[in-house]
């Protein structure tokens, strides 16, 4: 799955905690997995041996959540977001990175590779993968009517407040 959809759906899980940290740190967790892809840098090898394991795994999820968590005021709502974030990128890739990339969940304990069947997986540059993304781009607009954010207050809460304006404009009409 994209890392930007990855975002996009850590930040819709994001959306019942009160503070933008808050929603930051979850949105975070939501794409933090994928730091083993900077092993491309070091070459295609390098790349293909550790992308969807050091960061793919329970150990990585349930550590980086707690050191993420500890700095929100709630902190124990912030670790179960973070910690579902997190799922939700391994969910996502389990489904959505194709064939061979399947998940080391108890990784280094555990060499085991978890993948889908077949029939459920879909290549990275799929219609499915386009469709997740799209969705997710139709609740981020809902979320700018009814809860005045978008994924935008992540970057700037002033251009945020732009963006949502844009959104309540274009949908102001459908109310009447």
């Amino acid at each position: 799955m994209f890392p930007i959809t990855h975002g996009m759906i850590g930040w819709l899980i994001a959306q019942p905690l009160g503070t933008r940290k808050s929603r930051l740190i979850v949105t975070v967790s939501a794409i933090l997995p994928d730091i083993d892809g900077i092993g491309a840098i070091f070459g295609t090898d390098y790349y293909a041996r550790y992308h969807h394991t050091v960061g793919h795994n329970l150990f990585f999820g349930l550590s980086t959540s707690i050191i993420l968590s500890l700095i929100c005021e709630d902190k124990k709502k912030t670790l179960s977001f973070t910690l579902l974030a997190f799922h939700s990128h391994l969910l996502g890739d389990l489904f959505g990175s194709g064939e061979g990339w399947g998940i080391p969940y108890f990784w280094p304990y555990l060499k085991k590779i978890y993948e889908l069947p077949f029939q459920f997986r879909w290549e990275l540059d799929s219609w499915q993968n386009l469709v997740v993304t799209f969705l997710c781009v139709m609740l981020i607009i809902y979320c700018a009517l009814k809860k005045n954010r978008t994924l935008v207050e992540i970057f700037s809460e002033q251009k945020d407040r732009m963006v949502v304006n844009i959104f309540k404009s274009w949908f102001k009409n459908e109310k009447n």
